[in-house]
């Protein structure tokens, strides 16, 4: 496999049948749309500035692209922030909507690899066994959807009718993938797992959150990657 480095505007892009890295913009996993002077309402910038973004290319021509995320939990009053080192969920939407109680989430992930191998005591397994998520399925959706965003220009890509929708088909990728290459949840996808990729896919991958308290947890964050033709832009 052959790696070559580029350096310019103080951000390393690295080949490796190609392993890219960009400078990105924060994302806005508070609850709030990106905006611009006088808040007006905008199309996001191209990438994330919390974020560092990753290709990789395959022999085909096609490239998986993916984000490494800086995580912080949200203050905006429409999200709880559960301190507990026991909450399974870190952040949870708002009740009493229809659309947050029914979320589609990453248990469904969960269940269908009927819990999944993950490391010995890990960071994200809680004391009574459970593994510690970012956020429950609406926040999930809002999280994989901002990726999806930075990483093809909408939040919402072609053949999916909604963020639900979508993040099931991502989901059950991910699955399969996992089932067939022995993915370990927390672990992100290395550049060679990523070349035997066939389609876009979620997968539940460690990060630290920082707490409003100044704590850190460790969580499991739905983590995209998806597989384009055409040139980053």
């Amino acid at each position: 496999m052959k790696y070559v480095c580029w350096v310019f505007v103080g951000a390393a892009i690295m080949t490796a049948q190609a392993w890219a890295i960009w400078p990105a913009q924060p994302l806005p996993l508070d609850g709030t749309p990106w905006t611009t002077h006088a808040g007006a309402t905008a199309r996001p910038p191209p990438l994330p500035r919390q974020a560092k973004v990753h290709r990789v290319e395959q022999p085909d021509g096609t490239a998986v692209y993916t984000s490494t995320l800086s995580v912080v939990a949200p203050t905006h009053p429409r999200y709880a922030v559960h301190l507990s080192l026991e909450a399974v969920y870190v952040v949870t939407s708002a009740p009493g909507e229809g659309a947050v109680r029914h979320s589609l989430g990453s248990d469904y992930l969960l269940s269908l690899l009927h819990g999944g191998a993950a490391p010995v005591q890990a960071a994200f397994i809680t004391a009574d066994g459970n593994m510690r998520r970012l956020g429950d399925g609406a926040y999930e959706q809002r999280v994989v959807a901002t990726q999806v965003q930075a990483l093809t220009g909408k939040p919402v890509m072609a053949g999916h009718l909604s963020l639900q929708a979508q993040y099931r088909a991502l989901l059950t990728a991910g699955t399969d993938f996992a089932l067939t290459h022995g993915l370990m949840l927390g672990a992100a996808l290395t550049p060679e797992q990523m070349l035997k990729m066939k389609r876009d896919m979620v997968w539940l991958v460690e990060y630290p959150v920082s707490m409003p308290d100044g704590s850190v947890r460790a969580v499991l964050v739905p983590q995209v990657y998806v597989l384009r033709r055409e040139e980053w832009r």
